[in-house]
């Protein structure tokens, strides 16, 4: 507080001698008055820097090896990290600081080096000629300075070295272990945590809530190192990261011991380290985690090296020096004392994965040496903040610390993690037991502590399961709880709280079977299995053939330690010794036995799958078996022998689709696919009457028509044009044609499945658009101008209402809650934005995500442009080279045909130069009746769709654009059809051989890496697109994106792959960057940065809303507003949403979870979100409308009726 007062009066001082006046006698008297209060400041700033507290933070990190650590730049691309350490070497001798390194010599003497480590992060790259950097560390700061004064100064082989502070410590990941702390550990395990690191503020408010929580009594040990193994603790300040190397010994003969390294990342903890006395011996830390650490494995002769390296992560001995030409360390010798460690599983029976506090006991020794690291080891945690509380000392605490930290002994796991109490639980209903996984496996509810109360528990659920569930539910919602709190106790609190009112609303399960229905989600990491609450999601047909079944399915996907991609976890021990397994012999949830089904081509690329429990249970008959509900499903006879194949026809049956009409034999037929010079033009397209394309869009609440659909039926997969018919087929009227094309399988299943209708989707720029097209010659600024034109929309999208609506109008309105449109209804009704907060918050929200958008996807709007799905001609009247294009935004009254001499089309993503098109828009009178297609024509050499990206018509989106500056004025041949080879067929394809299939596609799956590999390139490479990195980079996609059915993977040379160095538009923060000059480069410096000024509020109640006699109704809203308020905040807490308008328009800017997990993909929780959002209006809603019955029973006529609801819409 003083500061601020100095620095205020320091500012006030300044304004008052900048004021250019006449000096009278007055005004000399206040300047001299002036003059003494700013020397009563400077002296005031003096006194603080020159404190006892300032003295000791500057004393704590003067020694930090992270603030001693320098960054050399601009190095020639021949020099090694020994000749750095040597000319530094060599200036610091001549420097005012050759006194402190020896006395009258000018050779190397590493023993009494100044430098104790010198690491250059990337290997010179010469064909680009850039310079590159390296990281020093040095002894002391007056070494530190002495450098820092040679910067620009110091010449190396001609270039002048750059020497600054490091602003990259996280690039030190390889060689920062030379900063990081080691020492021996007596013993280490791991239990279930306590009720002592909460802090005392909310020891004492829980307390208040749900009792005493220290009377749980001595924790229980999951897992304690074995008497005779070694174990050493890292202490690493610069990542805050905790780690333990464990080697456990072999008990077979000839067998060496393994070596496991657990790394624990104080980020993700609870709370910081506690520092107690477990006796006169030894020292104990208490480390709580949030998420579980990542285990590795270090690596032998024996093990294969993993696909393209991704798996090893390269950790050097931390108590021996490390040699190499990239990283030299203090005191070494070669690089043979690095060390190679992979991802592993738990090597502990699941105590890893399960518990989250570590008690790590280090020996209070007498000697020396162990006393001094002993002491090292509490100054370094101290000083890098991540203890919490100071060392006991008294025989008090002593006693306290030492009963506490005793154990009820070592105890095997459960299905649920509860241990012990498994055996009360197995008689409990099979959704009690599940949601009990729930909060067991998410660290949320332990029954270990409290047993008596769990047998109370279970006493009580088998008598009233319905009670229990909701009281289950409500606490897996409640996260304002927090972890390991005295679980029991908070579960008995919701129980008691239900008790008054055992009135508890049953969910109407098939109220939402067109919408959606409620799955259970499973994740499975390397070291635990975490279920969550059922959430409503998409159906797909098996959900709604079996719905007895329904509750034997869970989603299973595979993910790290804190459930994002698998990606970063993936190594052959991960592979095979944890996902291999678990499909190949299922996977225990909730004590149910969970085998593999099958997966969808979207969850391939998710590393997810459907799994089933086809155990018997008592509460219903014999269940089908896993290879009996495949059966059902269809005949695939005739893909026996490609486990790839086998896999993507059997998840066609999983997609996500809604149920329209059921067809009789009578009502669809087979027709003749249109075939010519090799190629087929109707590629995955049939026809479907007027009359039942109407019929299928009330079912799905569209009030116009739509021209096409993408459907499942069946076997068949594809589009339905909307066509003149019905025509007479004998025994009735025919309304579909199917072809050949679109049959996959045959299948008993004769429900028409809708997977989206043909709509309106706005086109969008993206980034290898953007590549392609300045590859192909358009000036950087058109891009520039467009994204120019967009930010000054954003600008007045909330201040004017009439170009906002044009603006929005313009925009993607399919997303579940339409968001758009109700916006457009509130403005064109005559709402206020900056009198209505709700309206306010949604225009904010959707301007934020679309500015958001274009800075880390160059995701930029082009108005004239329209994304449609792909049909064919079915009149045969287009010409090749030509479309016919028919668009209608919900904003427009009527539709516009496109009469264009030049349009570009394409789909995405497009990586090859030819995959964009100059094609003409024309107009046929016969066609008008399809809006929102693009209409390709059955004519020519070979079918347009094939050269855009290899698409075909079975549901790919195509977008145009006829924007003059977006048009090239040629594009390149486009590229021709791989002829891949097929991979060896296997035999009776089964449920292993798809399993292993699975695991292979998961291993080799490199869409990703290709994609980032190519736009790096073709911003680097003279050539751009057309260079030969790209090209073959294109060719690798396209075999990369048919992996999945082919079974041919791409191989990615490293003489393709992305250069470590990337543009600064990536923002990726792991490598170094340099300045685009490119397209992206230019417009991501553009958007960087940009902000929207906030707008002037002032939030009052619309008068016009409010009308006499609401009275009526006002205590029930004002309860259900709150029950809606208490609902939605649950909904928020579940999902990670900070703000309303997030989840009610679908637009997030950050999931910050309570447990901080982030989602693996965003878009497809925001799917979900939406749905259960959706939901909770319609609840809502329908609790207006029942609300409202009894006024209408007495009303003469509907005014009377519209009355009353107005009367209740203004009170609500």
């Amino acid at each position: 507080m003083a500061r601020k007062r100095n620095r205020r009066r320091h500012n006030k001082v300044h304004k008052r001698l900048e004021k250019n006046v006449t000096l009278n006698e007055n005004l000399k008297a206040q300047l001299k008055e002036a003059r003494a209060d700013r020397d009563e400041y400077v002296q005031k700033e003096q006194s603080i820097k020159t404190s006892s507290a300032a003295k000791r933070a500057k004393e704590r990190n003067s020694g930090n090896p992270a603030e001693l650590t320098l960054c050399v730049g601009n190095l020639p691309y021949s020099t090694t990290a020994l000749q750095l350490v040597i000319f530094l070497w060599g200036r610091l001798v001549g420097s005012k600081v050759a006194n402190c390194l020896s006395d009258d010599t000018k050779e190397y003497d590493e023993k009494i080096s100044p430098i104790t480590l010198c690491k250059i992060p990337h290997p010179p790259e010469p064909k680009r000629r850039r310079p590159y950097f390296a990281f020093v560390t040095v002894s002391d700061v007056k070494y530190k300075d002495a450098l820092l004064e040679l910067n620009n100064i110091a010449r190396l082989e001609g270039r002048p070295l750059r020497i600054g502070l490091s602003r990259r410590k996280h690039e030190m990941r390889t060689g920062h272990d030379a900063t990081a702390l080691r020492c021996q550990v007596s013993k280490i395990c791991l239990g279930y945590p306590e009720y002592s690191h909460l802090s005392a503020h909310k020891h004492e408010s829980y307390e208040r809530l749900y009792g005493n929580g220290s009377n749980n009594g001595p924790w229980r040990v999951h897992w304690e190192s074995e008497p005779g193994s070694t174990v050493a603790m890292e202490v690493n300040g610069l990542e805050h990261i905790i780690s333990f190397e464990y080697r456990k010994r072999s008990h077979l003969l000839g067998s060496n011991d393994e070596i496991f390294r657990v790394e624990c990342l104080m980020k993700f903890t609870q709370g910081q380290i506690r520092v107690e006395l477990a006796n006169s011996k030894q020292w104990v830390l208490s480390i709580l985690l949030r998420t579980p650490p990542k285990v590795y494995r270090q690596t032998t002769q024996s093990d294969s090296s993993d696909t393209q390296g991704r798996s090893i992560m390269q950790y050097p001995v931390l108590y021996e020096g490390i040699r190499n030409d990239y990283l030299w360390q203090l005191g070494g010798t070669s690089g043979q004392f690095n060390k190679e460690w992979m991802r592993t599983v738990d090597f502990s029976g699941g105590a890893f994965g399960r518990c989250m506090l570590y008690r790590v006991f280090v020996d209070r020794s007498n000697a020396a040496a162990a006393a001094t690291t002993t002491t090292r080891l509490f100054k370094y945690l101290k000083s890098c903040g991540l203890i919490r509380n100071s060392v006991p000392e008294s025989a008090m605490e002593r006693l306290s610390t030492m009963k506490s930290l005793l154990s009820l002994g070592l105890v095997e796991p459960g299905w649920s993690g509860t241990v012990d109490t498994d055996k009360l639980f197995q008689s409990l209903h099979p959704d009690v037991k599940y949601l009990i996984q729930c909060l067991t496996s998410q660290n949320r509810l332990d029954f270990v502590s409290d047993e008596m109360r769990a047998i109370e528990f279970v006493t009580y659920a088998e008598k009233r399961v319905e009670l229990v569930l909701y009281a289950l539910e409500e606490m897996e919602k409640d996260w304002s709880v927090p972890f390991y709190f005295n679980p029991a106790k908070v579960l008995a609190k919701h129980l008691s709280r239900l008790t008054l009112n055992e009135d508890v609303a049953e969910d109407d399960a098939e109220s939402h079977l067109v919408s959606g229905v409620y799955v259970r989600r499973v994740s499975i990491t390397p070291l635990r299995v975490v279920c969550h609450a059922p959430e409503l999601s998409p159906s797909n047909r098996v959900l709604r053939h079996f719905p007895s079944l329904r509750h034997r399915f869970i989603r299973v996907t595979f993910t790290d330690e804190s459930l994002v991609s698998f990606i970063h976890a993936m190594s052959t021990d991960t592979l095979h010794r944890r996902m291999a397994v678990v499909l190949r012999e299922g996977v225990f949830v909730a004590g149910r036995r969970y085998v593999f089904l099958a997966y969808s081509n979207s969850q391939l690329r998710e590393q997810s799958c459907w799994m089933y429990d086809e155990d018997p249970d008592f509460s219903d008959d014999l269940p089908p078996s896993a290879d009996t509900l495949r059966q059902q499903l269809g005949n695939f006879d005739h893909l026996t022998s490609s486990p790839s194949r086998h896999g993507s026809r059997l998840g066609q049956c999983f997609s996500d689709t809604v149920d329209a009409l059921m067809l009789d034999d009578s009502q669809w037929q087979l027709i003749e696919d249109i075939e010519k010079n090799g190629y087929c033009f109707s590629d995955g397209v049939g026809r479907i009457s007027k009359s039942m394309s109407k019929e299928i869009a009330t079912k799905l609440g569209i009030n116009d028509i739509p021209s096409a659909y993408q459907i499942r039926f069946a076997g068949f997969k594809g589009v339905l044009t909307t066509t003149e018919m019905p025509v007479d087929s004998g025994s009735g009227k025919l309304h579909v044609q199917f072809r050949p094309s679109m049959q996959k399988f045959d299948s008993p299943h004769r429900v028409l499945e809708v997977v989206t209708p043909a709509t309106y989707i706005p086109t969008y720029l993206n980034r290898q658009l953007i590549m392609l097209l300045s590859g192909l010659g358009i000036m950087d600024g058109v891009f520039l101008r467009l994204q120019e034109n967009m930010f000054d929309s954003l600008e007045t999208l909330v201040s004017d209402y009439g170009t906002a609506t044009k603006f929005l109008s313009l925009l993607d309105s399919t997303r579940g809650t339409s968001v758009i449109e109700i916006v457009c209804d509130l403005l064109g009704a005559g709402f206020n934005a900056f009198a209505d907060p709700y309206l306010l918050g949604l225009l904010r929200a959707l301007r934020e995500q679309l500015l958001h958008d274009v800075i880390n996807r160059a995701r930029i709007l082009v108005k004239n442009g329209v994304t449609l799905i792909g049909v064919m001609d079915e009149t045969g009247e287009l010409e090749e080279g030509t479309v016919f294009v028919q668009y209608q935004s919900k904003g427009m009254n009527r539709p516009i045909i496109l009469n264009c001499d030049t349009v570009l089309v394409g789909r995405n993503p497009s990586l090859h130069p030819g995959d964009l098109r100059l094609l003409r828009a024309v107009d046929v009178p016969h066609l008008h009746h399809l809006v929102n297609v693009v209409v390709f024509p059955c004519n020519g050499h070979r079918p347009s769709p094939t050269e855009m990206s290899g698409g075909d018509l079975d549901g790919d989106i195509y977008f145009v654009i006829w924007d003059k500056s977006l048009l090239p004025s040629r594009t390149p041949t486009p590229m021709s059809p791989s002829d891949l080879l097929a991979p060896a067929d296997t035999e009776n394809v089964g449920a292993i051989n798809i399993c292993d299939w699975f695991v292979k596609y998961v291993e080799n799956d490199r869409l990703g890496i290709i994609a980032v590999s190519h736009l790096v390139q073709a911003d680097v490479q003279p050539d751009g697109i057309f260079s030969e990195p790209c090209l073959e980079l294109a060719r690798l996609h396209s075999v990369a994106v048919d992996f999945a059915k082919t079974g041919v993977p791409a191989h990615l040379s490293n003489e393709v792959r992305a250069p470590r160095i990337y543009p600064d538009f990536m923002q990726n923060q792991s490598r170094p960057s340099y300045e685009s000059q490119g397209p992206l480069g230019k417009l991501f410096r553009a958007a960087k940065g940009r902000a929207f000024a906030a707008e002037k509020t002032a939030f009052y109640i619309d008068k016009d809303l409010i009308i006499p006699g609401h009275e009526e109704f006002l205590a029930e809203a004002i309860e259900l507003r709150d029950e809606y308020n208490d609902s939605l905040w649950q909904l928020m807490c579940h999902f990670g949403i900070q703000d309303e308008e997030e989840i009610c328009s679908g637009y997030v800017r950050e999931f910050k979870r309570r447990d901080g997990q982030k989602p693996k993909k965003p878009e497809e929780v925001i799917h979900r979100m939406q749905m259960a959002y959706k939901k909770l209006k319609s609840d809502f809603r329908n609790e207006f409308r029942n609300g409202l019955s009894d006024y209408f029973v007495d009303s003469d006529g509907e005014n009377d009726k519209k009355w009353w609801a107005l009367l209740k819409a203004s009170a609500w």
